[in-house]
């Protein structure tokens, strides 16, 4: 029981890092931007965080600092995305490779050394006394429950009860339709590619501060596509996506335990478990049935540029 129980409980903690960085995903794409530096923007998260903690020692002043580079590389990609207006992929696949040499780069004299500082588990009175569910769910970091709870909260509430989410899909939609009765269709984009990079970059952090506690080579390992590809398999649902991310930071936390703890499984196996799953559950919107078609497509101007000119 406790091996389940220790499985459930590094799901939550697993998945935080994916939920978050599937956040700033969709945020971008709502707004018609495709991003696919994920992984990068998570490698440059990651190093970031560590450095940032051995230089100041202070956990949240890592995670600002983590922040101001996610604005930085998503002015450098809103720039190069919506104001120049370069093939948004390309400009994704771009920050992926810079983003990971020159967290690989700058990273190797911190390789393997635990952080000074992390998250430490809070055990939320009463609810984190309930046996078994208590200590999966309420004995998390600080930044587990604001991943999924407060987060989805506040971004459900702004896209889908407020003016400004409506604004906001209704760029990622029809941004000429959107331009014609008065939004800016540039500073939205503008501004929510700089947001989901942001978030990106958080989780990298995330990942270091709060589940791994140390920088490596190939620590993001794929986990930016997981990402991107949770978007998709949550199909644009905030709750499906949450869902999913659980999902997966279980298939993440049994390779884990399974190499801790030397089951006897290969560890290539193990590391791929992730990898396979991805694809496997990727396939799966291909059998929603046409009559709820609707319900499950990406906004109608993901990936296309606007130009103002044309309209």
């Amino acid at each position: 029981m406790d091996v389940v129980t220790n499985l459930l409980y590094f799901s939550i903690a697993s998945g935080g890092g994916l939920v978050l960085a599937a956040i700033g995903e969709w945020l971008s794409e709502r707004s018609g931007v495709l991003n696919l530096g994920q992984e990068g923007l998570m490698s440059l998260g990651a190093v970031t965080a560590i450095i940032a903690a051995f230089a100041f020692h202070s956990l949240w002043l890592s995670l600002m600092i983590v922040c101001g580079v996610g604005i930085v590389c998503g002015f450098i990609f809103a720039v190069s995305a919506v104001v120049i207006r370069a093939n948004q992929v390309l400009c994704g696949l771009a920050f992926t490779m810079l983003g990971i040499g020159i967290a690989e780069l700058i990273g190797k004299p911190y390789e393997g050394i635990a952080a000074p500082v992390h998250l430490q588990p809070i055990s939320v009175p009463i609810l984190s006394s309930i046996p078994v569910v208590g200590h999966i769910f309420f004995s998390q970091n600080i930044l587990v429950y604001l991943i999924y709870i407060v987060l989805p909260l506040i971004v459900h509430y702004v896209f889908f009860r407020t003016q400004h989410g409506l604004n906001v899909r209704a760029v990622g939609e029809s941004p000429e339709a959107a331009d014609a009765v008065g939004i800016s269709v540039m500073r939205v984009r503008f501004i929510y590619s700089c947001l989901g990079t942001v978030f990106g970059t958080l989780a990298g952090g995330y990942l270091v501060l709060a589940t791994v506690f140390t920088w490596s080579g190939g620590l993001i390992a794929g986990q930016g596509w997981v990402a991107i590809a949770l978007v998709m398999l949550g199909r644009y649902r905030l709750i499906y996506m949450i869902l999913s991310g659980v999902f997966f930071g279980f298939i993440a936390a049994i390779g884990f335990e399974g190499q801790a703890f030397n089951w006897p499984i290969s560890p290539v196996i193990l590391n791929s478990l992730l990898y396979v799953c991805t694809i496997l559950f990727s396939i799966f919107p291909s059998f929603i049935s046409k009559h709820h078609s609707k319900k499950w497509l990406a906004p109608a101007a993901l990936c296309t540029s606007f130009f103002r000119s044309y309209r």
